[in-house]
């Protein structure tokens, strides 16, 4: 799961939208559409920069995010 959330912060394939999360106009998840897009934006945006931060090594992240095999909301739990 914390892989399609990476994979939907950088891919326009994988997003339903036709646009990287990452590319989102700021109005799809502020306003009236913050609580309906913008909270899972956000997970896997902290998702997303965090696996950046340890420089994309798959092995590494499951070492600090043990939780990452479970689901999305534990890690961005996680991480926080």
């Amino acid at each position: 799961a914390w892989c399609t959330a990476v994979k939907q912060w950088e891919d326009p394939a994988a997003s339903i939208s036709g646009k990287a999360l990452k590319d989102w106009p700021e109005e799809w998840y502020t306003g009236p559409m913050r609580t309906v897009t913008g909270v899972k934006r956000n997970i896997r945006k902290v998702i997303a920069v965090d696996f950046d931060r340890l420089q994309r090594d798959q092995g590494v992240f499951l070492e600090a995010y043990p939780e990452a095999t479970r689901s999305v909301k534990p890690l961005f739990d996680a991480i926080q």
